[in-house]
């Protein structure tokens, strides 16, 4: 009787053995069918064996259509034999890298991206039996990259065709998170001129080493805000550096992620017109003030822009009185009229003589005085 327990015993844990296989069987069989990524397995010479419900959608082929033939099927010409030529290297045990991408041919004519990840399949031996595939469809990934890449390509075409220089950083932060230097990642061919050097040479190195005007002048604190704040920065900087073939830059500064783009403006010349014509002002209003004749200009309207200190020694008004006024207000009645004809018919070819004029003073007295237009 024991025998025969167990005989009986064997026969019931064979039996639960089984049924713990066929439900671990059909777990492996419902996770295949209802994986995301086309799961494929193939024989040691590449024939299919099986295949799941993916790589039928991604390939446009019915099980059975797929089921029998070499992998080369569902491949584009090339990517068949880059397949070949990976699958013999694998066999001699070469060692490769586990993630590759490839292309899919569908039924269709399409061609689709995948990401490839092969394995292959051994006995209890370690003999290999097979191999199975894992294959994900990029095309989306391959498109935002295509997209990206044109992006960039548009943005560098617009870099280098500025009249402008143009950067962008990135900041570098310490162990407390507050921004330390910067680094350059871009910038175009007028930065190139601007601080004599090639691309390759400036990207990667620190903003301040290249161009130490930024510390000195204490555009680096500015630049951390631009990142901190969000908030663009313009401002004007005189260069005295012999390395950067500027005296005055126009920087405009916007935050770019956890860095800034900068774009500077050579302004050396209109800062060089800018200070010739103040000091031609200045010439010309120290002449004006220092004249003992009474001297003034008039706009298109015969309104005084501006007149000589003798105005007050003529009529007791300062010129700050009459800047801005128009002329007759300040002339007698009996030569206002005459006199605004002149005016309105002068030109700079034509000679005007002199003519007497009543000019009034504060206490609407009388004063005559010659004047020429010119």
């Amino acid at each position: 009787m024991a025998h025969v327990g167990m005989q009986l015993g064997h026969v019931v844990e064979r039996q639960l053995s089984g049924e713990v296989l066929r439900e671990r069987e059909e777990q492996y069989r419902g996770l295949f069918e209802n994986a995301n990524d086309a799961l494929p397995t193939f024989t040691p010479e590449g024939h299919v064996t099986s295949v799941n419900s993916a790589m039928e959608h991604l390939l446009g082929y019915t099980r059975s259509e797929l089921i029998g033939d070499h992998f080369s099927k569902g491949l584009t010409p090339q990517a068949a034999a880059e397949a070949k030529e990976r699958h013999r290297r694998a066999q001699a045990c070469e060692r490769l890298s586990s993630i590759f991408e490839s292309e899919f041919l569908r039924n269709d004519g399409a061609i689709i991206p995948v990401e490839c990840r092969p394995r292959f399949i051994r006995d209890n031996s370690g003999k290999i039996i097979g191999f199975q595939g894992s294959y994900r469809d990029i095309t989306e990934r391959k498109q935002t990259e295509a997209r990206l890449r044109a992006s960039e390509e548009r943005f560098r075409a617009a870099a280098q065709g500025s009249l402008d220089a143009f950067m962008i950083l990135e900041s570098v932060r310490n162990e407390a998170g507050e921004i330390g230097y910067f680094t350059f990642v871009e910038i175009n061919s007028r930065t190139e001129q601007l601080v004599a050097m090639r691309r390759a040479a400036v990207i990667g190195q620190r903003l301040c080493e290249l161009m130490p005007i930024n510390r000195t002048a204490g555009l680096l604190d500015e630049y951390a805000r631009v990142v901190e704040t969000s908030e663009p920065l313009e401002k004007e900087t005189s260069i005295a550096e012999e390395d950067i073939a500027a005296r005055w830059l126009q920087h405009h500064v916007v935050p770019l992620g956890d860095g800034i783009a900068i774009t500077c403006r050579d302004i050396t010349q209109r800062k060089l017109a800018d200070e010739a014509l103040r000091q031609s002002e200045e010439k010309y209003r120290q002449l004006v003030e220092n004249i003992s004749d009474l001297f003034f200009l008039l706009d298109e309207t015969n309104v005084i822009t501006c007149i000589s200190p003798a105005i007050t020694q003529l009529n007791g008004y300062t010129p700050e009185e009459i800047i801005g006024r128009p002329f007759v207000e300040f002339v007698h009645p009996k030569t206002s009229l005459t006199l605004c004809r002149v005016y309105t018919r002068r030109s700079p070819t034509t000679h005007q003589p002199r003519r007497s004029v009543g000019y009034k003073r504060k206490a609407e007295r009388h004063v005559g005085y010659g004047v020429r237009p010119s």
